[in-house]
């Protein structure tokens, strides 16, 4: 947490992972409920949505690859920005990204070996990291009591992933 700025009128609130694992059930109501009836003038400058395939039972980032090719990362005629970080050709086991949208529209996913990342080469871990930013456009403070409607709204790719981690538990 991070109070004021050169006028002294601004607090920042930094969310990781690991905090919102570690913080008391119901925190996203709590800070919902400060956000929209004690803060002046409140706004999410930048949300982080993360979906984990733990065992790599349902998805890979080739299977995320092939739906970039059928256009499972547009929702309208323009098709996003697509990388592909990593071995890719020459498979050594350091994992494959695929990064699809910018920075600079205020909307990216990442798409990677999550326990590849952590070092183990051996991991399935597969994790679709979404990061929402206000650059173009109002980040609602509704995203924090439902951030897995907003999930799968950003992409069809995602609302297809969503509902494999269902059929699969």
């Amino acid at each position: 947490i991070c109070l004021g700025n050169k006028k002294g009128e601004s607090c920042l609130i930094m969310l990781t992972g690991h905090g919102c694992h570690m913080a008391s059930n119901g925190w996203e109501f709590a800070l919902y409920q400060w956000l929209e009836n004690t803060a002046v003038n409140p706004k999410i400058t930048r949300c982080d949505l993360a979906h984990d395939d733990f065992n790599g039972d349902y998805s890979t980032v080739e299977w995320a690859n092939e739906c970039d090719t059928q256009g499972k990362f547009a929702l309208t005629n323009r098709l996003p920005q697509v990388q592909h970080l990593g071995d890719w050709k020459r498979h050594v086991g350091k994992g494959r990204t695929l990064q699809v949208g910018s920075r600079e529209s205020g909307k990216l996913i990442r798409i990677y070996g999550k326990g590849k990342q952590l070092g183990d080469c051996e991991s399935l871990w597969l994790r679709s990291e979404l990061e929402l930013s206000n650059k173009s456009k109002i980040i609602p403070l509704d995203i924090l009591l439902h951030p897995t409607q907003y999930f799968v709204g950003a992409y069809p790719y995602c609302g297809e992933l969503i509902s494999l981690a269902n059929k699969n538990g």
